[in-house]
């Protein structure tokens, strides 16, 4: 940090560094956040290229669904 000719420290250069910090931040949470975000994909049926976890959740869904009716089909 710079000090100007009557001795006070630069404030843009200090509110300059603390916008990089907070950047620096903010840059490291989305980047926690997608590690989340693919984890839970894994957690709902496989995480693959191309399989997002909506379409895991469908599958599961479908399959879930047919389960339901062979069950009642063979209660009747």
């Amino acid at each position: 940090m710079k000090l100007l000719p009557n001795g006070q420290k630069n404030i843009k250069e200090k509110h300059f560094i603390y916008l990089k910090i907070f950047n620096n931040f903010k840059k490291r949470k989305k980047k926690a956040y997608i590690k989340k975000k693919i984890k839970s994909m894994k957690f709902l049926g496989g995480y693959k290229k191309g399989n997002t976890a909506f379409d895991s959740l469908y599958f599961k869904s479908i399959i879930f669904f047919f389960n339901i009716t062979k069950f009642l089909i063979i209660i009747q």
